[in-house]
């Protein structure tokens, strides 16, 4: 997505929840620029970083305190 200024739209969604206004009338205007297709030399890539997120991600689990 392009969104000229991305911090604009941000607020805009902000204030829109604040105010409960209709969001979609408040933010800028985006448009999609790309769409995705398979890209044969990122897939080496892609299964390294699945391959490293898979052994890292409990260090982002929630954290349970034993009583």
């Amino acid at each position: 997505m392009e969104c000229p200024n991305a911090a604009t739209r941000g607020a805009a969604i902000l204030g829109g929840i604040a105010a409960g206004d209709d969001l979609a009338s408040l933010a800028p205007a985006a448009m999609l620029v790309a769409t995705p297709r398979p890209d044969a030399s990122l897939d080496e890539r892609i299964a390294r970083f699945i391959g490293l997120y898979e052994r890292v991600e409990d260090w982002f689990a929630p954290r349970r305190e034993s009583a």
